[in-house]
């Protein structure tokens, strides 16, 4: 939905390198929630989201803080959540 805004379309033209930012922050973190409601536990969704954080990464120098604090928050959900060994 936000990719279909004129705003988005209109302000990422205008090289405002924060809107991108957050479709790629928003996009990893949706990715990773399809990735955890899928019953067949496929890994197009992770793939998708390592790419998207990779792209936030990227994007702006505020994706460099991204990264390590989205691989930390995903470790210690999936070490609550489904103990170490799945991690």
């Amino acid at each position: 939905m936000l990719l279909g805004t004129p705003f988005l379309i209109r302000h990422g033209a205008s090289q405002y390198a924060d809107v991108p930012l957050g479709y790629f922050i928003l996009a990893t973190l949706v990715c990773f929630s399809l990735y955890d409601r899928s019953v067949g536990g496929g890994a197009g969704p992770l793939a998708l989201a390592r790419l998207m954080a990779g792209f936030a990464d990227w994007t702006k120098n505020e994706g460099l803080f991204f990264v390590p604090i989205v691989v930390l928050a995903r470790l210690g959900a999936v070490v609550s959540i489904r103990g170490w060994k799945a991690c």
